[in-house]
């Protein structure tokens, strides 16, 4: 009969089968490993020694690791550099996809494009000089096409990608304004119910920026195409959207920065046209109407100063008066009277420039000053401020224009001008008159 310490050995031993297992496991594994690492010594060159090979053996899976982890970090740098060739086909698989039938597949060619020419985080940006040939040769005239898209989005996207191309290559400016210029024209038109043909304000807003950026860019080749852009005025000036009416100011302020006095045929139809917009009901579009007026009355537009001011002749009567109402509109007098604090200190600004700049300065200053003078009392404090400079500017000026008829007067004033308390809190007081010195 076992006893009972023959029973509990027994149950010892085998509690500690599992254990016995993962031993002999281990064992195996590492007689494996053994065996391997003798063949790897027997199959290393005579000139290795034993030692050195089992070195080289160790420090193998960290070489591997370490040329991995080096991989990973190059791969990359590789995916992110720029392949000339590989961006060249890109750009013609894409010119060719934009004829898609598929409206679908052409906006996916259009958004490729996009980012092919404007980079993105997965696509680097192109050279300048790469660029500029790939949108002269297939991207720039692919994408003009498409603007007359039968998909919205199409155009929109097709018109985003034209603009960012312009200003990414400037240097194919040049050679895309015989392709651009009519197709512009085309679609900024009228139709005959006085709609535009363009139906998305979005898109017409694009259009109206590529026109800006081609005649900022074109420089004076634009004075090439001066009908076509004349008109292109004078339709976004007539916009119903009151962004591209801003365009159409901005575009004559580029115009008369590129080609200057040659505007002095076109310069009264651009006032003409744009003092309407001083009337607009967003303070925005006065503003921008104000500054394009401002800079184009100085290319021998001066004569529309009478129509701004709704100047009439007191000895001359219009045929026109006999056979019905001759309204005119006092644009300048609606100005000075705005609502917004902005539109009137533009609009004193204007008048300041002309008084001081123009040529025909002295024809109009008669004209001019009562709008002067009703600035010094605006609600407005800048208005007001402005406004004195102006006065002080002003008296300068007419100092230096009449200084020999003024040479006695002002050096021999009377004395109880020199201590006139009103005098001499104007030249004390206030800042625009204190930098004046006085003549005693």
């Amino acid at each position: 009969m076992p006893s009972k310490v023959d029973d509990f050995w027994a149950q010892l031993k085998s509690s500690n089968a599992p254990k016995k297992k993962v031993a002999d496991t281990t064992a195996r594994v590492g007689s494996v490993r053994k065996q391997q690492h003798e063949d790897r010594l027997t199959n290393t060159s005579g000139k290795e020694t034993k030692h050195e090979a089992h070195a080289a053996f160790l420090q193998e899976p960290q070489r591997a690791t370490a040329h991995q982890g080096s991989r990973e970090h190059e791969e990359p740098a590789c995916s992110c550099a720029f392949n000339e060739d590989h961006f060249r086909q890109r750009a013609q698989q894409l010119a060719e996809a934009f004829r898609s039938e598929n409206s679908g597949t052409r906006r996916q060619a259009l958004s490729g494009a996009k980012a092919l020419v404007l980079g993105s985080s997965q696509v680097p940006a192109p050279p300048e000089a790469v660029l500029t040939d790939v949108v002269e040769q297939h991207l720039g005239k692919a994408l003009l096409r498409r603007f007359d898209d039968q998909s919205e989005g199409c155009r929109e996207l097709a018109a985003i990608t034209f603009l960012g191309a312009l200003h990414a290559a400037p240097q194919a400016v040049l050679a895309l304004l015989p392709y651009a210029v009519p197709v512009l024209e085309e679609r900024l038109c009228f139709q005959a119910n006085k709609s535009p043909k363009e139906p998305s304000e979005e898109v017409r807003l694009v259009l109206a920026q590529i026109v800006v950026v081609l005649i900022r860019l074109g420089g004076k080749a634009i004075s090439a195409y001066a009908a076509e852009v004349v008109g292109f005025v004078v339709v976004m000036s007539e916009d119903p959207f009151h962004e591209v009416a801003m365009q159409a100011c901005a575009a004559v302020v580029e115009l008369n920065a590129c080609l200057g006095m040659r505007l002095h045929s076109v310069s009264k139809q651009f006032v003409a046209q744009l003092l309407p917009l001083t009337t607009h009901k967003r303070h925005t579009v006065r503003i921008a109407a104000l500054q394009a007026i401002k800079v184009i009355m100085h290319q021998n537009a001066h004569e529309m100063i009478l129509e701004m001011i709704a100047w009439r002749d007191p000895n001359m009567i219009p045929i026109k008066a006999f056979y019905g109402d001759d309204l005119k509109v006092n644009f300048a007098g609606k100005l000075a009277t705005d609502p917004h604090p902005m539109v009137r200190l533009e609009f004193l600004r204007t008048i300041s420039d002309w008084m001081l700049n123009l040529r025909e300065r002295v024809d109009h200053e008669p004209r001019l000053l009562p709008y002067a003078l009703s600035a010094l009392n605006d609600s407005c404090p800048q208005v007001v401020e402005e406004a004195l400079v102006l006065l002080d500017k002003l008296g300068e000026q007419y100092e230096k224009d009449h200084a020999n008829d003024l040479k006695d007067t002002v050096y021999y004033l009377p004395h109880e001008v020199r201590t006139h308390p009103r005098l001499l809190v104007y030249y004390v007081k206030n800042e625009p008159f204190a930098r004046r010195r006085m003549p005693f």
